[in-house]
């Protein structure tokens, strides 16, 4: 039944066959395929922006119904090329209420470097509540070394660039990956950058993962931020010049291996 919202030629015939289907007593638009699709999920997923828009305008309308791996057409939209339908998607959910995990539409929109999506997501009520527990967009593209995405948000106010004590700070994730450009931009936020954080797990700050990676460029980059403190310990005790000391005299051991 739901095929209708989803196949046909672009004609005015099509559409109006789509609306009088919309029109219908009974109509339920929660129908699902074998793959847990929605007539949402068809129409966004075929980026038939015209049928999206008419969905939407429906009373039932349901952007946050799961298909079976548990994503929202709103998922889908911000995963898909088509940005006119993620941004209708997204100003829909700002009219009628909340969006069930935000978050993964906020890394899809960072690392395509949609700006003007990833402000609309940003802007939403209580989206700085469903980040807490999750990684921010920040987070993600430190992790993937996405230069131009990293300082396309830092431009933006309301992103978060510390983190937020259940996942490792952004900078920990882009020194632990070897990303210099992302760590040079992070730091040059100043006072912005908590560059003292430390990772969950471990406790080591960014320069002690510096530090034991031998890394020395990555080192002086960190340095350069002024509230940068040199003395803090992992839990092992270990402090940074005790890591690199550790790093240097293990290769200069002769016959030593990480083995």
């Amino acid at each position: 039944m739901e095929m209708i919202f989803t196949n046909g030629p672009d004609s005015e015939v099509y559409l109006d066959a789509v609306k009088w289907r919309l029109r219908q007593r009974g109509l339920n638009l929660g129908v699902q395929d074998r793959k847990g699709y929605t007539p949402l999920h068809l129409a966004v997923q075929s980026r038939r922006l015209e049928v999206v828009n008419l969905i939407l305008s429906h009373p039932l309308a349901n952007v946050n119904c799961k298909d079976k791996d548990g994503n929202t057409p709103v998922w889908l939209s911000t995963y898909s090329p088509c940005d006119e339908i993620a941004v209708i998607s997204v100003d829909f959910i700002g009219g009628r209420g909340g969006l069930e995990a935000p978050s993964k539409s906020l890394h899809h929109a960072a690392t395509r470097l949609n700006t003007i999506l990833l402000r609309r997501l940003l802007a939403m009520p209580g989206i700085a509540e469903s980040l807490r527990c999750s990684h921010s967009p920040i987070s993600v593209t430190a992790y993937h070394g996405y230069v131009n995405a990293i300082a396309c948000l830092l431009r933006m106010e309301g992103v978060e660039i510390n983190g937020s004590g259940l996942i490792d700070p952004p900078i920990c994730r882009a020194v632990a990956h070897g990303h210099l450009d992302v760590v040079r931009l992070l730091v040059q936020q100043g006072a912005r950058l908590n560059v003292n954080e430390s990772t969950v797990a471990t406790h080591d700050t960014a320069l002690c993962i510096a530090a034991r990676g031998g890394d020395l460029e990555m080192v002086r980059e960190l340095l350069r931020h002024g509230q940068i403190d040199i003395n803090l310990r992992n839990q092992w005790f270990e402090d940074p010049l005790m890591l690199a000391t550790y790093t240097l005299l293990f290769e200069e051991t002769p016959g030593s291996s990480k083995g």
